[in-house]
């Protein structure tokens, strides 16, 4: 800190090579560094960090200083007369994400600052957290340093070895929302994801895609892969990590994220475009200021190209059946590509809505994949593919890529995860027949098998399995293991509701989840809306200001609104469609008056999918909700709730 003012600015420039100057920026860092220099002259801060980068998301903490083995994240807003909470949840944030993913935090004590300069003394309390979190901590021009140093006094903690931390590995976890962004923005699927989870298998499988591209395109080939995964794996990271990194825009080679998941579409869209037009600097006038109000580019030149890259798959196979040329993209990235369609249904859709006249008979693999193949030389289709996520009527699709490559399209190399010989990949029909006649190879690699979304606790998917298997051993011995994730079941939604928000923290985001057939929840003002009812983009978006948004905890998201997406923290309700009977369950729907048996195993299989959905959600950790039901209404059986409490207390599962 005895540099000139100049030179530290300056350093900060060149260090940055993606530095762009916007409205007042240096100007900022400047008054940064004058206040720090005066605060903290005669105090013994170990070491100041200028501009940290937090991998993630390509975000940076204005300052991180090491004091009486304390390590400090100290956010600035220059010039602002108050400490709003969005601020002060972003510089929470930043502390945990240094606690949860860089593993020289993970044993010291993080205390976030927010220094608002012109705003007004406020008498903080230290509120530590157990994993030693502080709540952030206010402060202005001309307290910054006695509050600081105040903090510290009661901690004996070791000093700590500051060059150690910075080289420390930084492993983030990103929510899907994260990882679009982040790879929508260019950053490499290596600076946002963990490198701790089994065998290193999330790596070793982008590697083995990487090949499979090179070849295809050295050797002019049309190549199809399937990527299989257990949910929460990473399937999506890996499939946007190829459509935004693995092209070559200068010879024209070009990707594009295809998911036939309306909501999820919708909401990455918006959250690409918001975060894009957050980040536009403002337009410079002659005089040299900057405006207030105009931007360097259009939103709608954003959503634009954000469509390009992200986009609903029904659009795209819309122009597949259109078409005369080949698509602009060499590569095409399906999400949950099980769910293709078969013939009659396509004909059906496409003659409905007037694109073509009469059936063709044509499968969705049909067209898609003959869409890719009117590329003159190599083109690559990535299929990602869910087991035990089939939540629509025909959805059990993953044969129908076989068959179109078999009958249409024999010169189309796969390569296919060992898993899709299984029976959860191809159902009721001998692998062997559906693969007679394609040419296909088999990689263990292109299988992922460690849970990656709960970065906590990665057997929670297993558990979950396991639990709607009513594999009552298995799931216990499971929940044994899980130990910083917290899975609790309650029958008071006011008690969830508490719990939830007492843990979340800064930006991690919370929501509250059901099942579609969970249509006796209305007495505990938990009300599924239909899909078109639900607002999705600003559930998912939204801050806690906003009563549409998941954080304020009373809009339920069914399995149709969160497919794709997680929370930190989640409250899930269960209601009596699916209800324990010794070692099976019992499936029903309600229809208007009372409970009735589904019998069709299908249908069993979706409503069974959507509990497996709703209960991956969260990252972090969830409360079941089971009511208590009333004696006095026949479908809220008091017995068959409490059938359901006593199952998952039974598989290990602890009141709130």
């Amino acid at each position: 800190m005895n540099a000139d003012d100049k030179t530290i600015v300056g350093t900060m420039v060149e260090n940055d090579p993606g530095y762009e100057r916007k409205s007042n920026q240096e100007d900022s860092w400047f008054e940064q560094i004058r206040i720090l220099k005066e605060q903290f002259k005669d105090c013994d801060i170990d070491k100041f960090l200028f501009e940290y980068t937090i991998p993630r998301m390509g975000k940076r903490v204005d300052n991180i200083l090491f004091h009486k083995g304390i390590v400090f994240v100290v956010e600035f807003k220059v010039g602002s007369d108050k400490y709003s909470s969005a601020d002060l949840d972003q510089a929470h944030q930043y502390a945990i994400d240094l606690k949860n993913f860089q593993d020289g935090s993970s044993e010291l004590v993080i205390i976030p600052i927010l220094v608002a300069t012109n705003a007004p003394d406020i008498s903080n309390t230290l509120d530590l957290a157990k994993d030693k979190v502080a709540r952030p901590l206010k402060a202005n021009a001309k307290n910054l340093g006695n509050i600081l140093i105040n903090s510290s006094k009661g901690f004996s903690e070791k000093t700590i070895d500051v060059t150690a931390w910075e080289k420390s590995v930084y492993q983030p976890t990103p929510t899907t929302i994260e990882a679009a962004t982040a790879l929508y923005e260019k950053h490499s699927v290596e600076e946002i994801t963990r490198r701790d989870t089994e065998d290193r298998t999330f790596d070793k499988t982008v590697k083995v895609i990487d090949k499979i591209i090179s070849h295809s395109k050295e050797n002019s080939e049309k190549s199809i892969i399937f990527l299989t995964g257990i949910p929460g794996s990473g399937k999506t990271l890996v499939g946007l990590d190829i459509a935004a990194n693995k092209q070559d825009a200068q010879k024209k080679e070009h990707g594009i994220y295809l998911c036939g998941t309306a909501d999820l579409v919708e909401v990455i869209q918006e959250a690409l475009t918001r975060n894009r037009w957050d980040n536009l600097p403002f337009k410079q006038k002659k005089d040299g200021s900057y405006s207030k109000k105009l931007k360097t580019e259009s939103k709608s030149k954003i959503q634009s190209d954000v469509k390009t890259f992200f986009q609903y798959l029904p659009y795209f196979r819309e122009e597949a059946v259109t078409a005369d040329d080949a698509p602009h993209e060499r590569i095409a990235v399906f999400d949950e590509a099980q769910r293709m369609w078969d013939a009659e249904r396509v004909d059906k859709e496409l003659v409905k809505r007037n694109i073509i006249k009469s059936p063709e008979g044509k499968s969705e693999s049909d067209h898609l994949i003959g869409y890719m193949d009117k590329h003159d030389g190599w083109a690559i289709i990535v299929c990602m593919i869910g087991g035990g996520q089939e939540i629509h009527k025909g959805e059990d699709g993953t044969a129908e890529w076989f068959k179109s490559i078999k009958n249409n399209f024999p010169d189309w190399q796969a390569y296919l995860s060992t898993e899709m010989t299984t029976p959860e990949y191809i159902r009721d029909q001998k692998i062997k027949e559906s693969l007679k006649g394609v040419r296909y190879s088999l990689y263990d690699l292109l299988h992922l098998k460690s849970a990656t979304r709960s970065f906590r606790s990665p057997e929670v998917s297993l558990f979950v399995n396991a639990l709607l298997d009513k594999d009552k051993q298995k799931a216990k011995q499971l929940k044994s293991k899980i130990s910083q994730y917290d899975i609790l079941v309650t029958r008071n939604l006011d008690a969830a509701k508490t719990w939830t928000k007492k843990h979340r923290r800064g930006l991690e985001r919370a929501g509250l989840f059901t099942s579609s057939y969970c249509q006796r929840l209305r007495p505990e003002v938990i009300t599924p809306l239909k899909p078109n009812d639900f607002q999705t983009v600003e559930w998912w978006l939204d801050s806690a200001d906003y009563v549409n948004s998941s954080q304020y905890l009373e809009i339920p998201a069914t399995e149709f609104g969160c497919q794709g997406l997680e929370v930190d923290w989640a409250i899930v309700g269960w209601d009596l469609c699916l209800r324990p009977h010794d070692d099976k369950w019992q499936y029903k729907r309600f229809s208007r008056k009372q409970w009735v048996n589904i019998d069709d195993e299908q249908k069993q299989r979706y409503l069974l999918n959507s509990f497996r959905v709703v209960l991956t959600r969260a990252r972090q950790g969830m409360v079941v909700f089971i009511p208590k039901g009333s004696p006095d209404d026949p479908t809220r059986n008091p017995k068959h709730y409490d059938a359901i409490y006593n199952y998952l207390k039974e598989v290990g599962i602890e009141d709130l």
